[in-house]
């Protein structure tokens, strides 16, 4: 359906752990049990890289905010893209946390420096446009740095906010509480890409997140990410249709 839309397809595999643990800091303790992890992950990932291939789609995500695996185990992320390459000829990333993808050692190995864009962009309630552009500031000269450093477009494999009061404070809370204010969230994504869709080094996003069956998600009363059937709906069909 995507596709018939003129839409990019990215397949990206994600693990979760019980508990609400954040994936990003798990680590292990052995060598045992990382070689064991090792082996699941490379089977999950080589299966999807299959599916990728097998579907044509145009971007495969090798990972996403897995931080201290990779820091900690960088051989084995080498050989995984290696065999990844070998089945899957489109274009690879991997989806890097806000407060951590610059430590990613392998952006040379892949096409696209992937980012989960959840960047702290105002404390306010009701965050204005113009608050969030100034929020926007900072991470764009990172995003930029990056970019030409590795001479690499930016990729944002995940952006979005709630339709909360101050969703631009910590945008990747994802509980169920939080004040409705869907005018926060129109003016973040509103602000979002006024200051970043149209900089040379991006290539483009990812919303967090939208349901097939539209009809029956978001709208007025929802608190949660999805931006459906909510003012913020119009703001990102404007400037998708843009990019």
């Amino acid at each position: 359906m995507a596709k018939e839309k003129g839409m990019k397809v990215m397949l990206k595999p994600q693990i979760w752990f019980d508990g609400g643990r954040y994936t990003g800091n798990v680590n292990l303790e052995s060598e045992e049990k990382w070689k064991r992890f090792e082996s699941s992950y490379e089977e999950y990932i080589l299966h999807h890289a299959k599916s990728a291939s097998d579907l044509e789609l145009d971007v495969f995500c090798i990972g996403t905010e897995l931080k201290e695996f990779v820091l900690n185990r960088p051989a084995f992320w080498k050989e995984l893209i290696f065999k990844v390459k070998a089945i899957y000829k489109g274009k690879l990333t991997y989806a890097g946390n806000w407060d951590s993808y610059k430590l990613m050692p392998f952006w040379e190995e892949l096409d696209y420096i992937g980012v989960d864009a959840y960047f702290p962009l105002s404390d306010s309630d009701t965050p204005t446009v113009e608050e969030v552009k100034d929020g926007w500031s900072g991470p764009i000269a990172e995003l930029k740095e990056i970019s030409e450093t590795n001479n690499k477009k930016i990729l944002f494999c995940e952006f979005g906010f709630r339709s909360i009061s101050k969703c631009g404070m910590k945008p990747w809370v994802s509980d169920r509480g939080g004040e409705l204010n869907l005018i926060a969230q129109r003016n973040c994504y509103q602000g979002t890409f006024e200051s970043v869709w149209t900089e040379p080094f991006m290539a483009g996003g990812f919303l967090w997140k939208w349901y097939p069956d539209h009809e029956k998600y978001g709208g007025p009363h929802c608190k949660r990410f999805t931006p459906q059937n909510k003012p913020s709906q119009q703001i990102i069909s404007d400037f998708f249709s843009r990019k």
